[in-house]
């Protein structure tokens, strides 16, 4: 769960900074920034259909649960200062995807996914009706922690959508008791993949061919990240570096034709382009 982690945190990176290297330095925070705004809606209204399937009410205190609940990689070290349908506040003292960016001298870029993500995720599940302040960032090099507050007030809301999201029977609140879980693998993946995705077409759509260049040097950098990196996890862990150590590890399917979730994904080249250009790569340089 951990190598997956890193994994996604080098393909952001690496994609983000060569966005900002071809594109110029105030296009491409643009572009990230709209790329991660899109990836927050989609990862939104995802969680939002989950909680509607399972009859469970569309607020904060389900929505964080579920969020944060499908995450088990042990390096986050978080802590709620406030736990309700209307209101969360969260603290994150740790944070493996800062540290990775941090450790790498791309704190820029991995600010623009801090600030942007959780907004939008939360404007999206509460059809803008939601607030999100992000008031210090692991990322910024003045603060050791991240602290979000988040507010879906009933006061502005009508009747039907009070009905819809907040309730006084604990049957339709997740809690610890609740056999419900999401699968971490499935969630990062598709992250990963619509969060690429995004960055591509956002990519295009403001700096054309440029911007497509931008994304493919991304991608090459990714694939020589994740060589490198899995290369050395298998040596400590005195496995092979084969297929099967890296479908167990990297983020997404080596096999982007067999992988459902790029069904929602295919309004532009990014499959075959993440195939040939980063996952051929890294099927080609293990054991």
């Amino acid at each position: 769960m951990q190598n997956r982690h890193d994994t996604f945190s080098a393909m952001y990176m690496n994609i983000a900074h060569n966005i900002l290297e071809y594109c110029g330095m105030r296009i491409g925070e643009g572009i990230c920034r709209e790329a991660v705004r899109r990836t927050g809606h989609d990862f939104g209204k995802y969680f939002k259909a989950i909680l509607g399937k399972e009859n469970l009410k569309i607020n904060l205190k389900n929505f964080f649960y579920c969020a944060f609940y499908s995450d088990h990689d042990p390096r986050f070290h978080i802590k709620h200062i406030a736990n309700e349908e209307e209101r969360q506040i969260i603290e994150v003292y740790t944070c493996p995807l800062a540290t990775y960016w941090n450790s790498h001298q791309m704190s820029k870029e991995g600010s623009f996914f801090c600030e942007e993500f959780q907004y939008a995720c939360i404007l999206a599940l509460t059809d803008g009706k939601g607030q999100l302040c992000l008031t210090n960032s692991l990322t910024c090099p003045r603060d050791n922690y991240c602290k979000f507050s988040s507010f879906f007030r009933e006061t502005n809301l009508d009747r039907a959508e009070v009905d819809q999201s907040f309730t006084n029977d604990s049957n339709q609140l997740v809690t610890d008791s609740r056999d419900f879980e999401v699968d971490f693998k499935q969630c990062l993946s598709a992250l990963s993949i619509g969060l690429y995705h995004h960055l591509l077409e956002v990519a295009i759509e403001v700096s054309g061919q440029e911007g497509k260049y931008a994304v493919i040097k991304g991608l090459e950098e990714w694939a020589h990240t994740c060589v490198y990196l899995l290369q050395d996890k298998a040596t400590k862990c005195l496995v092979d570096f084969d297929m099967s150590f890296i479908q167990d590890n990297l983020v997404i399917s080596t096999n982007s034709s067999e992988d459902d979730l790029w069904e929602y994904y295919e309004c532009n080249e990014s499959r075959e382009l993440m195939q040939t250009i980063a996952l051929d790569y890294i099927i080609k340089h293990t054991n």
